[in-house]
């Protein structure tokens, strides 16, 4: 039943990350993903029905868990550089705000009171 628990949170999570990523990921990143999602659900599930905890086969589940934990760390990878790039670029606008380029004379206030 935990192998079961575990799957069914795993696959959740995956797909929430991916719908969260949004265009932050292309589909060559998402499709292997998606794709190893499906083979841990069609070992869960019949038609979108649970298959009880005694008839899985924890075995083929263990395995594509560890295949898709995989996935996920390279796609969280790239969800982590796109996430420092945008923090980057951020980071370099408010540098920029309140930057004022501009040219000035110095004039020394005891030489005008003369």
């Amino acid at each position: 039943m935990e192998l079961k628990n575990q799957a069914e949170s795993i696959v959740y999570q995956t797909r929430k990350t991916i719908e969260d990523a949004g265009e932050k990921l292309d589909e060559s990143d998402t499709a292997p993903v998606l794709e190893k999602l499906d083979e841990v659900e069609a070992l869960i599930t019949i038609d979108g029905n649970p298959i009880d905890a005694d008839d899985i086969d924890e075995a083929a589940v263990q395995s594509k868990i560890g295949e898709l934990e995989s996935l996920m760390q390279a796609m969280s990878v790239k969800l982590y550089e796109a996430a420092a790039k945008d923090m980057q670029e951020d980071q370099e606008k408010d540098d920029d705000e309140g930057v004022y380029e501009a040219d000035f004379e110095v004039v020394d206030d005891d030489e005008s009171t003369n």
